[in-house]
């Protein structure tokens, strides 16, 4: 049985009357180990796009401190002892991290995720991604080969051979599998002995540092999502497009095996794409 962690997100209230709520942090705590890692993005430029006055400063101390503070706390794990931290753990937050009050800065309600790999790091990873991810997020060239480019391209030389496949719903769009309160969603989908699921994730970006956030998010999903792909028969089929300079293609061949480890996935480079979609109308087809 795989073990559990506790996690809960750092918010913003800029304003009571308002009422709304901006993450900037995560705050994962891993019971069994007796450890906890606190996460927070590098800059704050999409908060301050909403708030112009943000206390910029202010906030990054606290990030300071929340990171001295655990830090403190894995060195010594019998500070954990007298909280009941495997289930709640809003008192050891309130006792140790951030009073709950009318402040602007509040940790919410803690959630529980599955330690689905034996590295928590990878956890962690998996779990800023999922909610502070839009921090990390790059600005966009416009012929950026991304998850909507590969995406279309797929589906378009699926479509110049035979658009029937669409609407005889041989190939469905916009798979969905949930878990532990998650919805993982797939592009599109197709039966061949296995459920084939879709997902194009594009390395085509300007950092090192996103192409492995990238990695780690995916490989964190897909490894979660195995159980579902023994039960169900499921392969996942992953689209690639790579970086476009040749300082960032080492990094790029680290996340591809990465991303290569969990079983039931299959990945298809950008160059082999029309022929992955023959293969897709080949097996459709000659059923």
């Amino acid at each position: 049985m795989r073990e559990t962690c506790q996690y809960t997100l750092l918010q913003y209230q800029h304003s009571l009357l308002l009422g709304e709520r901006l993450n900037v942090g995560l705050l994962v705590v891993f019971p069994h180990l007796k450890k906890l890692y606190f996460r927070h993005p590098a800059n704050l430029k999409r908060l301050k796009a909403v708030y112009p006055q943000v206390p910029e400063q202010v906030l990054k101390n606290y990030f300071q401190g929340f990171i001295r503070k655990t830090e403190l706390l894995n060195k010594q794990p019998e500070l954990f002892s007298g909280y009941n931290i495997e289930t709640d753990p809003a008192d050891f937050i309130q006792s140790e991290f951030l009073i709950a009050d009318d402040s602007a800065l509040q940790f919410c309600k803690a959630r529980t995720a599955l330690q689905f790999s034996p590295s928590p790091e990878v956890v962690v990873e998996q779990l800023y991604n999922l909610h502070l991810g839009l921090y990390e997020a790059e600005e966009e060239s416009r012929d950026q080969h991304n998850e909507a480019f590969l995406s279309q391209q797929y589906k378009k030389l699926i479509r110049e051979q035979h658009p029937e496949v669409f609407s005889r719903n041989l190939i469905h769009e916009n798979h969905v599998i949930e878990k532990l309160g998650n919805h993982y969603q797939f592009d599109y989908a197709w039966q061949n002995g296995t459920l084939n699921l879709v997902k194009p994730v594009s390395f085509d970006l300007l950092k090192p540092e996103s192409i492995v956030n990238k990695a780690t998010r995916y490989f964190g999903e897909f490894t979660l999502l195995e159980d579902e792909a023994d039960a169900q028969q499921l392969r996942f089929d992953v689209l690639l497009a790579k970086p476009r300079h040749r300082q960032l293609f080492k990094t790029h061949d680290n996340a591809l095996r990465l991303l290569e480890k969990p079983r039931h996935v299959k990945l298809v480079e950008e160059t082999k794409l029309a022929d992955y979609s023959q293969l897709t109308l080949q097996s459709l087809l000659d059923d």
